[in-house]
């Protein structure tokens, strides 16, 4: 009697993250994708397979060619197109972002592949970011105004999936609900390419429970034996390390000395915001916050 293979093809797949958590729900990730060298290398030391380069120049059938499988094994499409453009956190180019049209490619290649299921991963500002310009969508062969148009990005997303013929489910977790010692909300958005039933896992982590097994991980937990051996990592200047110094664990700028907040903080000391990010010291007893792209910069 033969096995069933789940088989996934993975885009936009940075070190294979959501991979790896697919791979424990029981899809067998047959290859992935990247842009970006560091990535590709990352995937490759894990003996992985992987496709580098411009999605935009890579087929389905590439992808299934490398991988060394036939296109109607594929049983699940996944990915997270490059979140900036729809982030919270710095300027919104939205849709006029070049990198906001990625998703395009890989509706292109679920159209080519027509897998079973697809997922797709991406910040939750995706949600309620504004849409200035909407690529190659008309109507009766004129572009689509007023109420016509969608008004999120996250409504051209889904309308152009469900172009797919597949129904559409979608849903906002964080991933400190399911055990990971980080705050890291994140848009997920799963597809049925056979309209069956499917739904966004419930949390399994709470913030207070009886079963302490089920509590939130904390930042020790993850990584407090690596308190006397941190191995590589970044290194800051005297100037601000010896600030961060006096920074409590769960602090930032606001505790620093106030004779030192101004030269401490420079421009960012009049703009608006909290700016709870500068000189934040992470807090053993609590998850850690979202993982930035570089731990050495001010927020």
């Amino acid at each position: 009697m033969s096995i069933e293979r789940f088989i996934g093809i993975s885009l936009f797949s940075g070190a294979m993250g959501l991979d790896l958590g697919l791979e424990e729900a029981g899809i067998e990730v047959a290859i992935a994708q990247d842009y970006d060298p560091s990535c590709v290398k990352t995937i490759q030391t894990n003996g992985r397979k992987v496709v580098g380069g411009d999605v935009r120049h890579i087929t389905g059938e590439d992808l299934c060619e490398r991988a060394g499988i036939d296109s109607d094994e594929v049983f699940l499409v996944c990915g997270g197109p490059p979140c900036q453009p729809f982030s919270t956190a710095g300027a919104r180019g939205s849709m006029n972002d070049p990198r906001g049209s990625l998703f395009m490619d890989f509706k292109r290649i679920i159209a080519e592949l027509k897998p079973r299921f697809f997922v797709m991963e991406n910040v939750k500002g995706l949600l309620s970011a504004p849409i200035n310009h909407v690529p190659h969508k008309e109507r009766n062969g004129k572009p689509m105004t007023g109420d016509e148009a969608p008004g999120t990005a996250f409504q051209v997303v889904r309308a152009e999936l469900k172009e797919l013929g597949y129904s559409v489910i979608h849903g906002l977790v964080d991933a400190v609900h399911y055990g990971v010692p980080q705050f890291r909300e994140r848009l997920i958005i799963v597809g049925s390419r056979d309209q069956e039933e499917v739904f966004i896992p419930v949390p399994t982590h709470f913030q207070k429970h009886q079963d302490t097994d089920r509590r939130w991980r904390t930042l020790w937990q993850a990584i407090g034996d690596l308190e006397a051996d941190a191995g590589p990592g970044a290194s800051f200047s005297t100037a601000r390390r010896d600030l961060l110094e006096m920074v409590p664990q769960g602090g930032n700028w606001r505790s620093l000395p106030p004779a030192l907040i101004p030269a401490a903080m420079g421009g960012a000391y009049d703009s608006p915001g909290g700016k709870v990010g500068f000189y934040r010291r992470l807090s053993y007893a609590q998850p850690s916050p979202t993982l930035v792209t570089s731990p050495v910069q001010k927020s």
